[in-house]
């Protein structure tokens, strides 16, 4: 199990993710504690993740949201194959925590609605997907984010980086 913290600050966490402000690191620490099972075999890792949602066009709260209800959750977990679950919060399914989140589904009506709220971005835009060679879970995953954003008329360039450039870029 992999938790990722966002950001080393508070104040950065809050702001990318609000839930933070609900449900802070102790809380995050208390339920992971609880983790059912963890032992030297099934380890809690914790990660620090950069995200670009401090630069446009992602920094737009209402292109989030759509991009989120754009998303084709299904087909993801179809290729998978049983291999993954949806997630209903934060943290996988086994962990109790934030029990009380809504969690986003597939409504591109929903999606068409968040973006027409964006004062810049209302009409489309593009956005870089990248993801590193092959891992085919991440291809499959920009794939399906690319036809499902075409709908909402954002185009979104797919590409490939080696990991080692990978690890340099972010």
């Amino acid at each position: 199990l992999a938790v990722s913290l966002h950001a080393v600050r508070k104040d950065v966490r809050d702001e990318i993710v609000p839930l933070n402000r609900k449900y802070g690191i102790d809380e995050l620490l208390a339920a992971c504690a609880a983790y059912p099972g963890a032992n030297n075999a099934r380890r809690i890792t914790f990660e620090y993740v950069m995200l670009k949602n401090k630069n446009a066009p992602t920094s737009d709260l209402h292109v989030r949201r759509a991009i989120s209800f754009a998303f084709d959750y299904q087909a993801l977990l179809a290729y998978m194959q049983g291999r993954a679950v949806a997630a209903t919060g934060p943290l996988p399914p086994p962990i109790q925590f934030a029990k009380d989140l809504t969690y986003y589904q597939t409504d591109l009506d929903k999606a068409k609605a968040e973006l027409a709220q964006s004062a810049q971005y209302k009409d489309g835009f593009s956005i870089e997907f990248t993801y590193v060679t092959g891992l085919d879970e991440e291809r499959t995953t920009g794939l399906i984010m690319h036809d499902q954003l075409a709908k909402l008329n954002i185009k979104v360039n797919i590409v490939a980086v080696e990991w080692v450039n990978a690890v340099a870029t972010f």
